[in-house]
């Protein structure tokens, strides 16, 4: 299969990739230089791989979607590249409202087109956020290639070689030596072995929690271990694509509020709250850009 996607402008592929390149895990393979990014989705319940390339400008953007899949899978193979990639995401109102505050404007003038790159299906993400929860992004991104690789399933497509995350009926059975033997702790592993079982159990595809408002999605979640308001609302946004979430708690959201508007303390969760109440409906995106003004 080789298809072009409409993306909707400014769409900036490589700045997006900067998040990708900065947890480097076997799951997903990139080429900054040349605008490529490959990974295994799941469709179907089958591990597809894919590789996306980027063509054009940020205001006239083209992705090209190849993958070995012909026939009935192709359309789904589509749909579930554009959700990954926001292709859909319109980010002109949360820029024009951006646009209007001083602080704001090197923050655009640098990430206007940016948009984030999901994790993967709902399984995939929410294990992948409960692992980097209170730790650094590199030390997750190896814990989470520790996991893939002791999984042991790979797939290559066009000479990469792509691992595959381990779906929740696997991982359920892991024993708790299994899992402190990658470098978890003995409760991160609690937490991860009772959500894949409960995963598994409600049989969690890539339409789960689709048509579940915010609300509703943090209800579903809260009440499993090792579940915090901070993971849930993570998880709305890079396993979900919600687009008006706030992890108000987040520490690298309040320092990125704190060096925008130089203040002498970090804010509040209140005071994120209400620095970011304007954003309505677009809060997710304020939040995402804030993070990436963390970049050197």
């Amino acid at each position: 299969m080789r298809e072009a996607i409409e993306v909707r402008a400014p769409y900036d592929f490589r700045r997006m990739l900067t998040r990708i390149q900065s947890r480097p895990t076997s799951l997903t393979w990139v080429d900054m230089t040349a605008g490529q990014w490959a990974r295994v989705l799941y469709v179907e319940g089958e591990p597809v791989p894919v590789r996306v390339s980027f063509s054009g400008t940020v205001e006239k953007p083209r992705l090209l979607v190849e993958s070995p899949i012909v026939g009935n899978r192709q359309a789904l193979i589509l749909a579930e590249v554009r959700r990954l990639l926001s292709v859909e995401v319109p980010l002109e109102p949360f820029l024009a409202q951006a646009a209007l505050r001083p602080e704001w404007i090197t923050v655009l003038s640098r990430w206007a087109g940016y948009r984030v790159i999901l994790d993967g299906d709902p399984f995939e993400s929410l294990v992948r956020t409960v692992i980097g929860q209170q730790i650094h992004v590199a030390v997750a991104a190896k814990l989470v290639d520790r996991l893939v690789v002791r999984a042991g399933r790979r797939i290559t497509f066009e000479d990469i070689s792509l691992g595959v995350f381990p779906r929740a009926d696997t991982l359920r059975h892991w024993s708790s030596e299994e899992w402190t033997a990658l470098g978890f702790s003995a409760p991160k592993a609690r937490y991860l072995t009772t959500l894949a079982a409960v995963a598994a159990d409600e049989g969690w595809n890539g339409k789960t929690f689709q048509e579940m408002s915010d609300d509703a999605v943090m209800k579903r979640l809260l009440p499993l271990p090792g579940i915090g308001r901070w993971t849930a609302e993570c998880f709305l946004i890079f396993g979900l694509g919600r687009l008006d979430v706030v992890p108000a708690g987040d520490l690298g959201l309040q320092r990125a509020l704190q060096r925008l508007y130089g203040w002498s303390q970090k804010p509040s969760e209140s005071e994120v709250r209400e620095v970011l109440a304007p954003f309505q409906p677009w809060r997710s995106l304020a939040t995402l850009y804030l993070w990436q003004s963390l970049l050197p």
